[in-house]
């Protein structure tokens, strides 16, 4: 049984600690820095992170030919997740396309194949993977315009709760880490007890202790002249009892006494 808890608490901490695949051969223009997230990578990098997380296996976003018309494809039916169909993964691959000096495509081509209920503006609707940090600039809404403005992205200023949520989910990956650290650490601790109290009991049943034998003692009463219970007793003899021995009667005969000379006259 406790081993089970053991593999339980191990799958939860390979759980927590598995690494998305991801990656990119871009290489931006001068002048994008700006758009390099807090981790130190470039948009191309954040959205195939954000792209993985989705497609539960590995995303890479390849560098575009020489053509300045071309751009990346679209979600298709197949590929239209929560993680792509948002305005913060069509401005990453927008700001991926516009870095390599090519022109990006608007978000009603982008967004064409995603179902409304899974399309999201100005925000992530998802936990952002603990390897990658959405950029603020990522959240600006490109809807009013149509498409991505790289001016008015690098001049946007998101608000608080828009950047805190980038940095939410890698709080939980800690806090999960931890926890199961902790966790893991209780049943360990646990087992010891247990292994180290059925011990005790196999000790204590071949060594007994003799301090707990109690004795069945009344303890003695003060002699009470009313009392009876506190009167002496008087030792009883247990011994058997002898065959009573019967001592034969002699009889003796005798004779009156009187006198016993010759009669008087």
């Amino acid at each position: 049984m406790w081993s089970v808890l053991v593999v339980i608490v191990l799958l939860h901490l390979c759980g927590v600690c598995a690494q998305l695949q991801a990656s990119t051969n871009v290489t931006c223009f001068p002048g994008s820095n700006w758009m390099i997230n807090s981790m130190g990578q470039i948009p191309c990098l954040v959205v195939a992170y954000l792209s993985a997380d989705c497609a539960g296996t590995s995303w890479m976003v390849a560098a575009l030919t020489d053509s300045l018309t071309q751009s990346y494809t679209f979600p298709t039916p197949d590929t239209a997740t929560k993680c792509r169909c948002n305005t913060v993964a069509y401005n990453l691959i927008s700001a991926c396309t516009v870095c390599q000096g090519h022109a990006a495509s608007p978000w009603s081509e982008w967004s064409q194949n995603c179902p409304a209920q899974i399309t999201t503006v100005g925000s992530y609707p998802l936990p952002v993977p603990s390897q990658t940090a959405i950029p603020g600039w990522a959240y600006w809404d490109p809807t009013p315009s149509g498409t991505f403005d790289a001016l008015a992205a690098h001049s946007f200023t998101p608000l608080a709760s828009q950047s805190s949520h980038s940095k939410s989910h890698v709080g939980a990956i800690v806090g999960g880490v931890v926890g199961g650290i902790a966790g893991l650490a209780l049943v360990a601790g646990f087992l010891w007890w247990l292994f180290r109290r059925r011990n005790a009991k196999r000790a204590a049943a071949n060594h007994p202790n003799m301090s707990q034998v109690t004795l069945n003692v009344k303890p003695l009463k003060p002699y009470d002249p009313n009392d009876p219970s506190t009167f002496p007793t008087t030792p009883t003899d247990n011994r058997p009892a002898s065959r009573a021995t019967t001592v034969p009667r002699i009889l003796v005969a005798t004779r009156p006494v009187g006198y016993s000379g010759p009669a008087e006259v």
